[in-house]
């Protein structure tokens, strides 16, 4: 494991010093050489995401969406990696109009937060919530979200209560709260 760590770690800060200097096919040339020299890489997910982020920068829609839906395929159930990568699908889906999907998989990206554990769902709420008011959620929903506040509220050590009358507004602090340094 320790090589194979060591190896995308090579492969990650490479494809990022491309992005940084604004050559963003490099960025990709370097994880789609990665992907298709480590087949069984348990980074795999990881670098299809990151492939997929560089080539939304390009415009190229069908190919991250892909690339999400590849990752999602093989990412751990309760990872990180899966949270961002259906954040991530969620948020294009939204950015193409198909709302349908784009709640599908904000409302994954919650539940895997949740399952997770270490994860504030601010920024994935507030997208959610554009799309979809709490009062159009079924019951199950209606409880993930607010399961999701309450453990973020925890996880970011916010004093008392979140005020579940006001999800918005909770789902905006959570947000702020979360880019704020600890």
């Amino acid at each position: 494991m320790h090589e194979a760590e060591n190896l995308w770690w090579d492969v990650e800060k490479r494809s990022f010093h491309a992005y940084l200097k604004r050559d963003i096919g490099r960025g990709i040339e370097i994880l789609t050489e990665f992907l298709d020299s480590e087949v069984s890489s348990p980074f795999r997910a990881r670098a299809l995401g990151n492939r997929a982020e560089l080539l939304l920068g390009l415009g190229k829609t069908e190919e991250a969406s892909q690339d999400l839906l590849q990752a999602l395929k093989i990412a751990d159930g309760s990872s990180y990696t899966r949270f961002t990568n259906e954040f991530a699908l969620g948020a294009l889906y939204e950015q193409l109009g198909h709302r349908e999907l784009a709640i599908e998989y904000l409302l994954k990206a919650v539940g895997t937060a949740l399952q997770e554990g270490k994860t504030s769902v601010g920024g994935v709420l507030v997208r959610l919530l554009r799309l979809v008011p709490m009062i159009d959620f079924s019951e199950e929903e209606d409880r993930l979200v607010v399961d999701a506040v309450r453990h973020s509220w925890r996880l970011l050590n916010l004093e008392g209560e979140p005020d579940i009358s006001d999800i918005q507004g909770v789902a905006e602090t959570l947000l702020r709260e979360s880019s704020r340094p600890r």
